[in-house]
């Protein structure tokens, strides 16, 4: 018979990927809930939506529950990389999708995965959005001189300030936590030849 699995998850940017209210479902025993895997040649995947990213610059939303018909490959494969990255499908799924929804809005614009968390980059370069945009912000918000000094395009330089436009929040509070990491890493070297010098 067909299994689906509905679990709370945080897809990133916050957006609401629902074009109807469906009621807030009770929460379900980690103990009862199935994987998203079928029997079946396609299989039903029920995910909910909240606000996905670091919890200290995202705003917890209203859950929304919605479930696909896919593919029993899709499943598979979905399960699988799950397991590597070390998430449940359903977190897995949910962000795949956001970040799908967020390309589709934003061209040029793509994600991901460091040490620091998932993060938006410019495609086709090595370049994160936080990195353009500061470089727009060393230029007095010239997009021109930007691109110059960045050696892209200034249509590129454009899709990152767009997106940071709309994800203002979420962009500065990933810079803010790498500069932290950084900080704590210039700390912890100097403590390292201060104690064996």
């Amino acid at each position: 018979g067909r299994r689906t699995t509905t679990e709370n998850i945080r897809p990133l940017g916050g957006l609401d990927l629902t074009t109807e209210n469906v009621p807030r479902r009770p929460a379900i025993p980690r103990s009862l809930r199935q994987t998203s895997r079928v029997s079946s040649w396609t299989g039903s995947l029920s995910v909910s939506f909240e606000s996905l990213g670091s919890s200290s610059y995202n705003a917890l939303m209203t859950t929304r529950s919605r479930s696909f018909r896919v593919a029993q490959s899709t499943l598979d494969n979905l399960d699988l990389s799950a397991r590597r990255q070390g998430i449940s499908a359903n977190q897995l799924a949910a962000r795949l999708l956001e970040e799908g929804l967020q390309m589709q809005a934003f061209p040029g614009i793509g994600f991901k995965s460091s040490k620091m968390g998932h993060r938006p980059v410019l495609l086709g370069t090595r370049l994160a959005v936080w990195e353009v945009v500061a470089r727009v912000r060393a230029n007095d918000g010239d997009i021109k001189l930007a691109a110059a000094d960045l050696a892209i395009g200034r249509d590129q330089v454009e899709a990152c300030a767009r997106y940071y436009a709309a994800h203002q929040d979420e962009v500065d509070a990933y810079t803010a936590d790498l500069e932290h990491a950084e900080q704590s890493e210039r700390d912890l070297s100097e403590r390292q030849r201060a104690i064996f010098s």
